[in-house]
């Protein structure tokens, strides 16, 4: 899959692919096995490149992300290539679309997102089990979260309306 990642300021094309059972990162030109290990739930990772071990934290800040390597704080954000695409070309209203519905029937396990928050094309906003898989939805459009529809603990159906942004 293919990243358009964006590094205090800088932006990045990122190919990540699995081959033989590792990451293959590719950076540019430039391929990179790399192993992400994920050490505490949702924030410590340690990044394995050409034998070299990297420690990182990583945090998820309104719709961006912010990683604590080493002392230094690098933001950004991470956009599926096709998403960048699109938030750059498309009218405006097409981006003004405001109803959130499920891909997939499920159970909410985790609503990442409160009323009034403001979410950007791409940020995830809940945690749905289906299939006895954890799926994290990601907002396709951009904008102010008007009325949360659901809660944790819910069952919902394919195209069942999860919340109304503004």
């Amino acid at each position: 899959m293919k990243y358009q990642v964006r590094i205090s300021g800088q932006k990045f094309r990122v190919g990540i692919k699995e081959k033989e059972g590792e990451l293959q990162v590719e950076l540019g030109r430039k391929e990179i096995d790399a192993d992400l290990t994920e050490l505490k739930k949702n924030k410590i990772y340690s990044l394995l490149i050409d034998n070299r071990a990297y420690d990182l934290e990583i945090r998820r800040k309104n719709g961006e992300f912010e990683i604590n390597y080493g002392g230094r704080k690098y933001s950004g954000e991470i956009l599926e290539e096709t998403l960048a695409k699109l938030k750059s070309t498309a009218p405006k209203e097409v981006l003004k679309q405001k109803e959130q519905k499920a891909p997939m029937p499920g159970l909410i396990v985790k609503i990442e997102v409160e009323e009034g928050q403001i979410v950007k094309m791409g940020e995830g906003i809940l945690i749905m089990e289906a299939m006895k898989m954890e799926n994290e939805i990601k907002s396709s459009y951009e904008g102010k979260v008007k009325k949360i529809l659901v809660s944790e603990k819910q069952t919902v159906d394919k195209d069942q309306l999860l919340l109304v942004l503004e």
